[in-house]
């Protein structure tokens, strides 16, 4: 490891004096890297792809395939709208957000990381929402989904369902209160949302379609979740991390977490400390998202200006710190 970690070093400097850009500099080394390590460390490799995919497997997929497929034929019906038709009222006014926006909004609730940043990206697009309002609903329609914080958090990981309602609640409530805390400008709009987003009558062929969006999104949360198990493996696979962490095994769980949620949140829920403390910071890590999210948040409105990263990520902070908070308290009040 020693040799590797030398290599590395010497690998940054010669592309640093070879290239000028420094981005292009950091992903040729941060990939070669990964590639090195591959090569040098076959057996360790193997094992946390393989970690990866049984994590996936066994506790991601069972959960969010059904959930997409329900969800997608949902869509395809309208029945967002209708939703949108139900609570608009309720949540128009108090997050200061118009009516183009509550499909976006209930399609995070349900569906969760990235599908309400799609969707929004897709309204601006149109002129369906304005600048501003895009840039704030970016974090308020931001959020795990239901099953994922109930059923592979709080049922596969913690064996407890409450739990998992207390992460639900916990998490919404932050997606919430953030709509509060980012500024808001009037806005006047041209375009109305249509009415219904159905546009096939053929209950086989919109249940083909949802079918096959489910498993693309799968494929998309599996491959992310498989290659950053692996970055883990790098992380976490040295003599330095190792004494580190030996002594701070939370602090682990929160490095990794940092980049890919499932995995740091699997490794947290093993660890030895109070529930209330253990799942706070759960429902922080599942508030924050990690990189690994919102890269993949990231892919659908890198294009789009209107989208501040450096402003996504410090709320996407603020957030995690109020989901923690909430979740203390409702732990100590309900467990």
């Amino acid at each position: 490891m020693l040799i590797f970690f030398i290599f590395s070093i010497v690998i940054l400097i010669f592309f640093y004096i070879c290239e000028k850009s420094k981005i292009n500099v950091l992903v040729t080394f941060l990939i070669t890297i990964i590639i090195t390590y591959l090569v040098i460390f076959p057996k360790s490799s193997i094992e946390s792809v393989s970690s990866g995919t049984n994590l996936f497997i066994k506790s991601v997929f069972p959960t969010l395939f059904p959930f997409l497929i329900l969800t997608n034929i949902l869509i395809n019906y309208g029945g967002i709208n209708i939703f949108g038709k139900l609570f608009g009222k309720l949540l128009i006014k108090p997050l200061k957000i118009s009516k183009n926006s509550i499909f976006p909004l209930m399609v995070s609730f349900i569906c969760g990381y990235p599908l309400g940043t799609k969707y929004l990206n897709d309204l601006h697009n149109k002129n369906l929402i304005s600048n501003n309002e895009f840039q704030r609903m970016i974090n308020i329609a931001s959020n795990a989904s239901p099953l994922f914080l109930i059923g592979t958090v709080g049922v596969s990981m913690l064996n407890n369902k409450t739990l998992g309602y207390i992460l639900l609640i916990a998490n919404y409530l932050s997606c919430i209160l953030i709509s509060f805390l980012i500024p808001y400008k009037k806005d006047i709009l041209i375009n109305e949302l249509p009415k219904s987003t159905n546009t096939k009558n053929n209950f086989g062929e919109i249940l083909k379609a949802s079918l096959e969006n489910a498993i693309k999104t799968c494929s998309i949360v599996g491959g992310f979740i498989i290659l950053f198990s692996l970055i883990k493996e790098i992380l976490i696979n040295n003599i330095y991390s190792q004494i580190l962490f030996n002594n701070f095994p939370i602090l682990k769980s929160l490095v990794i977490g940092f980049f890919e949620i499932t995995n740091g949140i699997n490794l947290l829920s093993q660890t030895n400390i109070s529930i209330p403390l253990k799942l706070s910071i759960i429902s922080a890590l599942c508030a924050f998202s990690g990189i690994c999210i919102i890269l993949q948040c990231y892919s659908f409105v890198y294009k789009n200006q209107s989208f501040k990263l450096n402003k996504y990520i410090f709320y996407k902070l603020i957030q995690s710190i109020i989901s923690f908070i909430i979740t203390y308290i409702s732990c100590i009040i309900f467990t």
